[in-house]
């Protein structure tokens, strides 16, 4: 489905929305293992250097799903943007390249290309302002108990600049 963005006149797909589903479910997930994996450190003084080795590798994983994404979500842009006939091949986010059955329920009400790119360009923003914001502060507590301040605000701000 199309969304309408709270402070933008454009549009945004479902796309977004997927990451931050797909986000929010994997975190999820790992912060259960890591509480579990604190619960047994508390027997043996060994694992909580590999609880912290865990909590770096967490962090590092999640800024860089991040970076991924809006990577693709500029490779997109830039298809789009050449105006060139693989334009069409992109369907809301998914190059047809690799075979891939197209959802049912696929968006494809945005058939203007300019559209399309505006609607890029909108999840663009809403991953930069909204999205990146969000899901950063609802899971830094997994990793910052051995980070300082100061890095906290350098991961916030180099994820809400990897989508500018």
């Amino acid at each position: 489905s199309i969304l309408e963005r709270n402070r933008s006149p454009y549009c945004i797909s479902y796309l977004p929305l997927a990451f931050r589903s797909i986000i929010v479910s994997g975190m999820e997930k790992i912060n259960l293992m890591i509480l579990s994996l604190k619960g047994e450190a508390s027997r043996s003084e060994d694992m909580f250097s590999h609880i912290e080795e865990i909590l770096i590798s967490v962090r590092l994983a999640f800024l860089n799903c991040f970076l991924d994404f809006a990577a693709h979500l500029e490779q997109i842009g830039a298809y789009l943007s050449q105006g060139t006939s693989k334009r069409e091949s992109w369907q809301n986010g998914y190059s047809n390249d690799h075979q891939e059955e197209t959802s049912i329920n696929a968006p494809e009400s945005v058939v203007d290309p300019h559209r399309k790119l505006l609607m890029i360009l909108s999840n663009i923003g809403y991953c930069k302002d909204e999205l990146a914001s969000e899901l950063y502060d609802k899971y830094k507590y997994t990793w910052l108990q051995s980070r300082g301040n100061d890095e906290d605000s350098s991961d916030l701000q180099d994820l809400t600049m990897s989508f500018s």
